[in-house]
Formats: structure tokens, C-alpha cells, sequence
């Protein structure tokens, strides 16, 4: 394949729905520009919804022009073939510092980053059409893994994927999460509409977790997530780290007031609260102290990734193959596009490669991210964050109605097949006592009773009520037609003892079943 001026230098990622290059652009006298590009796999590439969600998202990522934002260059398409070419980041992810360096991590790096964050959103939320219609965005899954620092000090949150905005052709389903739930709003775990304040209390979360040094998700089976985080029951930042300065504490349970109304108002209001701070702490930290510091983490693998690059991008030999050729796996990293299986269904993609660093959220697997061991020069993609925004009704298990139908050119909804039968059967669900909650197929379902789409197919579907002090119960589903069903939880002898999620045999080593096991703490 070829991509027209672009020259390909190495595959980084194959998921469900796109493919993720590494390529340059030839220029005179020799020079070439690194870039990445992701485009749409072939057998997604003629499906106007899938095209439709393809091309909101390059309508939005092209609009993003800031210094704390990745920046999306052309959305292009040839002989039918869509994708994006984007800029390339030399450097990694704020989760992978924190897996290889915590302790190097003070406190004064964590608030600098975590304002620069702010201010990238900032320039998000307040995005609007050339009329001056607000767009409306929120970003819906900031977290360690989409925070980007490069060595030479830049911080950028990439991966736009899952972002929400008005003018969007195709819709989120009613009922359908986006993001990683450890850093949802209450409001968004509960499938209700959101609006910039969920990426506020994202970062509140973000704050919480850099101050006690531990993810607040840890020990928790999702459920137990779930139901903490709609209740407003996560513990205070003082609670939790006793010690913390009374201000830092304040801005911090702000953010993650359960009622949005209570919060900052804007990304902007939060960044110059924690300003405030770091100037009377003396915490003061610059761009190029921290892109000091990803570079001494990194030395090694930053070196022996250029030259691999260097090779690749002097070399004139023709490919014996449609694709380039992957990045070696010990350059490879933690990151986030999702590897290949052989006749997999398409599944949640979320992308910051580190080169090729691939954040895989299968839905079966409850968002566990599927980490390619190494290290290397991180290749910022943005947005390869197809996966929860693309779980169209013929995709897994997911709640909800379907999405509206989307065209792109002149192809009208009147041009669908309209005797193909409807991929999906509906679920309705109802458990005692009230505060159960349903999971499908190891995937969170907000609501009870709660209402869900089970792919039309011979597969088996494992639907499971949970609820704190109860024996969970499990129902298998089929798929063949709607149904509507009650499951009772039987109250446990001993309500203290703490369930384990089905399937995982005790072990306090092994994270709950649900969670993402990206851990960028380590597991403190």
C-alpha cells in the first residue's frame, strides 16, 4: 500500500477498524518529515457508518490547534481509502513514566503536567464553528496513557477519538460508555450527557492519584467501581492522604464533586487554581525539566529507536508486501493500538503508540489493556481511539439503541439494504436488590433495570448481576432473539468478604477482573 508522497518506514499497529504507520514525507535535497498515519481497514472503508465516525472524528481533530493538543495535518482520501497524517512525538506517555520512573515523579512535575493538560482542554471545550457555534467537545477519556510528553518538554493530550461534539454525523448510542472508568464522571458512567466538567473531574482524578501515589481504582472490582463512583463515595484526597495541604485538597475534591454543578466551571478556572498553588508552594517546574526528565528515563531505548528509524527512512528497496514492516518487539512498548487476532471482532481502539505502543480494550476483556513489553520513541497518534466510539450494532456487546445511520458523500441513508436482518437482539434486565449492577461479557452496564444489544450470532454472551454483600449471579445468552429477564441475588453470610469477580480465582496480586491492569503506579 501507499499513501501517495508519503513513504512508509514501519507498521506500528493493526486493530479491529485501522491500521497505524509510521512514514516520512520526502522533500528536496533529501530532507524528510517523520509522520504517522492511520487510516481505516478495507473491509471498514465502503461502511458509511463506520466512514461517518471516521470523518467526525478528522472534523474535529483538524480543528485542534494548540500547543497541549496533538495536531492532525490532512484527512485524506485515495482510490476510497481514508486516513489521517499526523504529527510525530518523540517521547512517551505520562502512564509510561510513572510504570518506569514513580519515585522520579515529584510533585511540583505532576502539577505542571496536569496544567498543561488543562490548558489543552480549554482550547478543546471552548472550540466552536466559524458561524461562533459553540462546539460543545469533551474529550471523555483523559488518563495517564493519553497524556504525551516528548524529550524535548512538549505535553499534549492526544487521542480525540471518543470525544464528544456537536455536528458529530453519527451519535453516541443511548446507554453506551465511553472512556476508562476509573477516570469517568459519575454522570458519564451513568449515561447521562456530559459536558466539559467530566474532563475536569477526570483530571481531578488524576490529582487524587498523583498526590497518594496509587490508582483510585485499586482492590475494586468494577462493580464496585461503579457503584462508588455513582454514589460520590470516593474517598478525599485529605481522607485518603492524610497530610496533604488543606488548598490541594480543596481544588482537588472540587473537581470531583459528584455534582457537576459544584466543580469548576471551566479546564481554565482549574489550571489557574493549581497555578496558584504551585507558585505559594514553590513548586514552580518548566517544560524542559520534564522533557529532561522522559529523556534520562528513556536514554536507551530513544537512541536505538532513532537508529532503526534512520535505517528505515535512507533505505530505497521496494516491499515485498502491501505493509511495512513492524517495529522490532523490544522496541515496542506499553501504548495503544490494539494487535491483531485472527478472526476478532472489531474492538475498542484507543491509540497513543509508543512506538508501537497499543492500548487495547477489547470489550470481553473489560477494558484490560493488552501491553506490548519494550520501550521506544513514542509516536503520538491521537486519536486511533476508534474502539468504544465505533461499537456499531454489529460490533460486541454494548448497551443501548442503535446509532443513527451516517452517510458521507452522496451516499443517502436510501442507498442501505433494507432486508438485511438487524444484527443484534435486545436485552432487558432486571436484578434485586436495587443497587445491583449488570455487566455483559465482562463490560459495565449502567442502569437497573438496564437495556442492552446482544449481537445476533451463535457465540455465547455471559450477562452477571453483582451488587456489595450479594452472591453474584451469571445468565448466558444466545443471542437468537429479545428477551426480558429478573435475576435475585442472594445475600452472602458474611457481607464483608469481598466478591471476586467471576472467572478469577482469589489472588490480592492480580487486579479485579474489569479494571484496566495499565497500572501506571505500579500497584502501590
Amino acid at each position: 500500500m501507499s499513501y501517495g508522497r508519503y513513504k512508509e518506514l514501519a507498521l506500528l499497529g493493526r486493530g479491529g477498524m485501522a491500521r497505524v504507520v509510521l512514514a516520512a514525507l520526502p522533500g528536496a535535497a533529501g530532507v524528510q518529515k517523520l509522520l504517522v498515519i492511520k487510516e481505516i481497514l478495507p473491509e471498514y472503508a465502503q461502511d458509511p457508518e463506520y466512514i461517518g465516525m471516521f470523518t467526525d472524528e478528522a472534523r474535529l481533530a483538524t480543528r485542534l490547534e494548540h500547543p497541549n493538543l496533538v495536531q492532525t495535518y490532512e484527512f485524506s482520501e485515495d482510490g476510497g481509502r481514508f486516513f489521517f497524517v499526523m504529527e510525530f512525538l518523540d517521547g512517551r506517555s505520562y502512564g509510561s513514566l510513572l510504570s518506569r520512573a514513580r519515585a522520579d515523579v515529584s510533585l511540583g512535575v505532576h502539577l505542571h503536567i496536569l496544567g498543561r493538560v488543562l490548558a489543552g482542554l480549554h482550547h478543546a471545550h471552548e472550540l466552536a464553528t466559524l458561524d461562533g457555534a459553540p462546539m460543545g467537545v469533551v474529550h471523555r477519556d483523559v488518563s495517564p496513557q493519553n497524556i504525551f510528553l516528548t524529550y524535548g518538554g512538549a505535553i499534549k493530550l492526544v487521542d480525540f477519538g471518543v470525544a464528544k461534539s456537536a455536528g458529530a454525523q453519527v451519535k453516541t448510542r443511548t446507554g453506551m460508555f465511553k472512556g476508562k472508568l476509573a477516570y469517568a464522571a459519575p454522570e458519564q458512567v451513568d449515561n447521562q450527557d456530559v459536558d466539559r466538567r467530566a474532563d475536569i473531574f477526570a483530571v481531578g482524578v488524576l490529582l487524587w492519584e498523583a498526590v497518594t501515589q496509587r490508582r483510585i481504582s485499586k482492590d475494586l472490582s468494577e462493580a464496585g467501581l461503579l457503584q462508588r463512583r455513582l454514589m460520590g463515595t470516593d474517598p478525599k484526597l485529605g481522607e485518603a492522604a492524610p497530610g496533604t495541604p488543606e488548598v490541594l485538597a480543596r481544588i482537588c475534591d472540587r473537581a470531583m464533586a459528584r455534582d457537576k454543578t459544584e466543580r469548576f466551571a471551566t479546564a481554565l478556572e482549574m489550571q489557574r487554581a493549581l497555578d496558584s498553588y504551585v507558585e505559594s508552594a514553590g513548586l514552580r517546574i518548566t517544560d524542559v525539566d520534564v522533557g529532561a526528565l522522559v529523556a534520562r528515563t528513556f536514554e536507551a531505548e530513544r537512541s536505538e529507536l532513532r537508529k532503526l528509524i534512520a535505517q528505515r527512512m535512507s533505505s530505497t528497496g521496494k516491499m515485498d508486501s502491501d505493509e511495512p514492516p513492524p517495529l522490532p518487539p523490544a522496541l515496542t512498548s506499553q501504548g495503544s493500538l490494539p494487535t491483531s487476532d485472527a478472526g476478532s471482532k472489531p474492538t475498542n481502539v484507543s491509540v497513543i503508540v509508543e512506538p508501537p505502543t497499543v492500548i487495547d480494550k477489547p470489550p470481553r476483556a473489560a477494558w484490560m489493556m493488552r501491553a506490548i513489553a519494550g520501550a521506544g520513541v513514542v509516536v503520538v497518534l491521537g486519536a486511533v481511539a476508534f474502539g468504544v466510539v465505533m461499537m456499531k450494532r454489529k460490533s460486541d456487546a454494548r448497551i443501548g439503541v442503535p446509532v443513527e445511520s451516517a452517510s458521507i458523500g452522496s451516499a443517502s441513508p436510501s442507498e442501505a439494504p433494507s432486508s438485511a436482518p438487524l444484527p443484534h437482539v435486545e436485552v432487558r434486565a432486571k436484578a434485586s436488590p436495587p443497587q445491583a449492577h449488570f455487566s455483559l461479557d465482562g463490560v459495565a452496564i449502567a442502569g437497573n433495570p438496564a437495556k442492552m444489544d446482544v449481537p445476533r450470532d451463535k457465540g455465547a454472551h455471559t450477562l452477571r448481576a453483582e451488587a456489595d454483600g450479594y452472591a453474584p449471579e451469571e445468565r448466558t445468552l444466545t443471542g437468537e432473539r429479545d428477551m426480558d429477564l429478573e435475576l435475585t441475588l442472594t445475600k452472602k453470610n458474611d457481607p464483608k468478604k469481598p466478591v471476586a469477580p467471576a472467572g478469577d480465582p482469589p489472588n490480592p496480586k492480580r487486579p479485579p477482573k474489569g479494571i484496566d491492569t495499565s497500572d501506571p503506579w505500579g500497584g502501590k
